[in-house]
């Protein structure tokens, strides 16, 4: 297999510390389960664009903008700003985040890894 680099490596590793805190399930654990997803969204979104200059200062709506064209994830991109909107709910007003949602954004963010060919279907189950 060949070496991945650091933006995504590290989108792996958040997105198997969110599922860590998954199984967990305390609020604490579900509000980190989305913060880490969302994290891992982004850094899989800033590797898509790492063309472009200044991705590191780049959050979710605009890489998404930048992405428009790609279909992968234009496919995706309702969703991920759905999950962008959750966590921040969650982060900045507390709000808690109930077993549907999380599990839906464990889908999104899996179905995003597997349609950038990251992960075989089987390699994220919770």
């Amino acid at each position: 297999m060949a070496s991945l680099n650091p933006l995504v490596r590290t989108a792996q590793s958040l997105f198997r510390h969110g599922i860590q805190h998954y199984i967990n399930a305390s609020d604490l654990d579900k509000m980190l389960t989305v913060i880490h997803s969302d994290n891992a969204i982004e850094l899989l979104l800033k590797d898509k664009v790492k063309g472009f200059s200044s991705i590191h200062e780049k959050q979710i709506p605009s890489l998404l903008n930048d992405l428009r064209q790609d279909v992968l994830v234009s496919s995706l991109s309702g969703d991920i700003r759905l999950i962008h909107e959750i966590r921040n709910a969650s982060y900045h007003l507390g709000i808690s985040v109930d077993t549907y949602t999380l599990n839906y954004v464990i889908d999104t963010t899996r179905k995003l890894f597997n349609q950038c060919g990251l992960f075989p279907n089987a390699a994220m189950r919770a």
